[in-house]
């Protein structure tokens, strides 16, 4: 008998997050981003043990849906979605020209815990068309994985790469949007199987023909890496600072619209 583990926790190891610095980025329709051996636990944050033993702190954000959702509004299905919106998100400016999106579509748990908040697009203008939209929801996403890694970083946690996997990380734009927020190399596994990769990892060791989890990278497939460009650093902190402060500004709105 091999024990498993759970599929969050399974996710974190397919990617190849095992270690000090690095985080695993699950981009389906919800976004977890799972940080394996903190030393100090944060409330902001969802608090557990990982596969190997030591903690796993992840955080989890509503992403591949709010994508899906701009595409359903639109009548875009998949496969077309990332092909036809990326092309059009790709040729407008990063900060999308003043627009910026709460991707809390469906409430939103870390960090704010809060089951009322919702999505909102703030800074439309009629300059702006779908491909602003898009790229403020993609942006947007970003800018909340970015509150993360800030709050690992209050606990000494600092992140020098993230592991993308799921179809959300087929999309070379959103890779470079996140590589760009987060400022850290985004390195993408293709044909990760993500849970399925970690349990089959646990069932190696469990059978014998994997003796640690030291072997797990060269057991993985390679990676395909995105960087950080330094031409919008400035630009985007000042978008995610506005994004930082919106919640707290329209909180009391949301449990109004949400009141019978």
């Amino acid at each position: 008998m091999v024990c498993g583990g759970g599929d969050f926790a399974c996710a974190c190891l397919g990617a190849g997050a095992v270690g000090k610095g690095s985080a695993a980025m699950m981009l389906g329709t919800a976004g977890n981003l799972l940080v394996p051996g903190m030393r100090k636990t944060d409330p902001r944050l969802i608090n557990t043990v990982h596969l190997t033993g030591e903690g796993l702190s992840l955080g989890g954000v509503f992403a591949g849906g709010s994508v899906q959702w701009f595409g359903d509004m639109l009548g875009i299905s998949q496969p077309d979605l990332f092909t036809v919106l990326d092309a059009e998100a790709a040729d407008t400016p990063p900060g999308a020209e003043g627009l910026i999106f709460l991707p809390y579509l469906m409430g939103e748990r870390t960090p704010i815990w809060d089951a009322q908040a919702r999505g909102v697009f703030i800074g439309l203008a009629s300059s702006h068309r779908r491909g602003h939209l898009f790229r403020a929801v993609l942006e947007g996403v970003a800018y909340a994985f970015r509150q993360m890694l800030e709050i690992l970083a209050e606990k000494g946690s600092v992140i020098h790469e993230v592991i993308a996997i799921n179809g959300g990380a087929r999309s070379p734009l959103w890779r470079q949007i996140f590589a760009d927020v987060l400022h850290v190399p985004i390195r993408w596994r293709p044909e990760s199987r993500g849970t399925l990769a970690g349990a089959a990892y646990l069932a190696a060791l469990g059978a014998g023909y994997r003796s640690s989890f030291d072997g797990l990278a060269a057991w993985l497939e390679p990676t395909i890496d995105t960087t950080p460009t330094s031409a919008w650093q400035d630009h985007y902190f000042s978008q995610y600072e506005i994004f930082c402060q919106l919640y707290a500004r329209l909180k009391d709105f949301f449990s109004r619209l949400n009141s019978p």
